[in-house]
């Protein structure tokens, strides 16, 4: 067991398949040609795709806000994953490129999307003089630190006031998203008819298109987004979603027992993903009542109750919460909730009293799974949104350099310090590789 070269590529590959954690891959593939080309060929891919769903994030950004106290505006920051040990080295995905650059200023312009390794930057101006709205746009890639600036969008006001995105979709090439295969797209509603702008770039830099959409799709409110669609309450029980690969168009249909919740005054239909990477469909109706949806596991495409939550019940024992709230009688109540990650949201209460004119506002962020919930500052509740940044693949010298310098390692040669780091999670190099040749009888996919 002292020669690691020695140790056959079969094997190699169901210990890589073992692993708990899919940012180790990376680490593996920038140890040496032999795993790199072990680990970035196709059908392993597949075979860990099938078997670990879970796509490789590195961690998420958070939008800056304005400090009250202060007066000043903090810049976005990035917040790695956690796995144990730490495999990421969160400097490696700074932004600081882009304020040396002077491409973005960061008490204006905001992250509004993120897809694969890609950010979306966007600032909105308004001409009080003129009916005009412009958009600005920056798509970037913190590990490579490279960007690409998008031509302006330029219409007429009333577009701002009916529109929804602008949201990253992968490009018309194959090989996943990348600053060469991108689209933005943002979708309107005018003249009677939902419509959308895309931006798809090109050797001159790219251009803003007309994307025809089907006319019997309606996409009245925004809900939300997951990785793989966005999604819009199209009015009644119709959902319209879009999916982020194709772009296409699909409908399905809310709960029918449930249909005069729709369209209802003071419901809410916002979309998370849970923690099994499937949608969620989260309606909020009066008296603090979160319906979560789910389709079903057996397929179709009619949404159906997965689960009821009183938020009165998880939120009583919390400092600063009143018997009064969610009761549903309080006429100056307002109750709503933001997604801010994978089954996490933040439910905000606010109250006014009219003798003095005053506005309480109160705020709580809810597990959706282990209704585990904690208070939180107002303002976090709508700047900590998440938005997730994947490691590119196939892997590349630059990603694993990403979580290089987490355990100080340089990133090359082929030793069994690397391999005792990739295995981790099994008791020793000698149980992984003994389960790697016992798996060889059953996973006849090596042959």
């Amino acid at each position: 067991m002292g020669d690691i070269h020695g140790i056959p590529g079969d094997v190699l590959e169901l210990i890589f398949l073992l692993l708990a954690w899919p940012a180790h891959l990376i680490h593996a593939a920038s140890t040496c040609k032999r795993w790199h080309n072990i680990i970035a060929d196709p059908r392993f891919l597949s075979l860990f795709t099938s078997l670990n769903a879970r796509p490789l994030i590195a961690g998420s950004y958070y939008n800056g806000r304005y400090l009250q106290v202060s007066s000043e505006h903090t810049r976005p920051a990035f917040v790695a994953v956690s796995p144990s040990p730490p495999v990421i080295d969160g400097r490696r995905f700074s932004l600081d490129f882009l304020w040396s650059d002077n491409v973005v200023d960061s008490r204006s312009w905001k992250i509004v999307d993120s897809r694969g390794s890609l950010l979306l930057w966007a600032t909105e101006r308004y001409d009080h003089y003129s009916p005009k709205w412009r958009m600005d746009m920056v798509v970037c890639e913190p590990l490579s630190r490279h960007y690409k600036v998008i031509p302006p969008m330029v219409t007429c006001s009333i577009f701002c006031r009916s529109r929804s995105g602008p949201f990253l979709l992968d490009g018309n090439l194959p090989g996943g998203i990348n600053l060469s295969n991108f689209r933005v797209i943002c979708v309107a509603y005018e003249r009677h008819r939902y419509c959308g702008s895309m931006f798809t770039p090109h050797k001159l830099g790219g251009s803003w298109g007309r994307y025809t959409m089907d006319g019997q799709m309606k996409m009245r409110h925004f809900m939300g987004r997951t990785r793989g669609s966005l999604y819009w309450h199209a009015g009644g029980r119709a959902v319209t979603a879009m999916d982020r690969s194709t772009a296409e168009l699909s409908c399905s249909e809310l709960p029918e027992n449930m249909e005069h919740y729709w369209d209802k005054a003071g419901m809410e239909l916002k979309v998370t993903t849970g923690r099994d990477g499937e949608p969620r469909i989260l309606a909020m109706a009066a008296g603090g009542v979160l319906r979560v949806l789910a389709l079903p596991r057996s397929g179709g495409d009619q949404w159906e109750l997965e689960r009821t939550i009183q938020l009165s019940a998880v939120a009583a024992g919390l400092p600063g919460y009143l018997p009064s709230y969610f009761s549903g009688r309080e006429e100056s109540e307002e109750v709503w909730i933001n997604v801010t990650d994978a089954a996490m949201v933040t439910v905000s209460v606010s109250t006014s009293t009219f003798r003095d004119f005053n506005l309480e506002s109160w705020a709580f962020r809810l597990d959706l799974e282990t209704l585990h919930a904690e208070l939180v500052d107002i303002d976090d509740g709508v700047s900590d949104v998440a938005f997730p940044c994947e490691l590119p693949w196939p892997p590349s010298a630059t990603a694993g350099h990403a979580m290089d310098t987490a355990h100080g390692r340089p990133g090359r040669g082929c030793g069994l310090p690397w391999l005792l780091v990739v295995v981790h999670d099994l008791a020793t190099f000698g149980q992984g590789v003994a389960a790697a040749i016992h798996g060889l009888g059953e996973l006849t996919t090596f042959a």
